[in-house]
């Protein structure tokens, strides 16, 4: 998962992907969304990486909108 390698910080979901079972079986994975969640120092800089990952990082309302319909599999 994500965010445990991350500290809680992002998470990687919406990835679309191909599997190519050639000679070296190949998964593609691409479109991923990045949530990122910066964590609260106080610093003015820190408050300006919300959306660091592009117009489909949604920050912690992201992180939080994913897990409320996430289901393991």
């Amino acid at each position: 998962v994500s965010t445990q390698s991350t500290w809680g910080k992002k998470v990687v979901c919406d990835l679309q992907g191909v599997f190519c079972d050639t000679s070296s079986p190949t998964f593609y994975l691409t479109d991923p969304v990045i949530h990122y969640q910066p964590h609260d120092c106080g610093d003015d800089k820190t408050a300006k990486r919300i959306g660091r990952f592009g117009r489909t990082d949604h920050g912690a309302s992201g992180i939080e909108k994913f897990f409320l319909t996430h289901k393991c599999n």
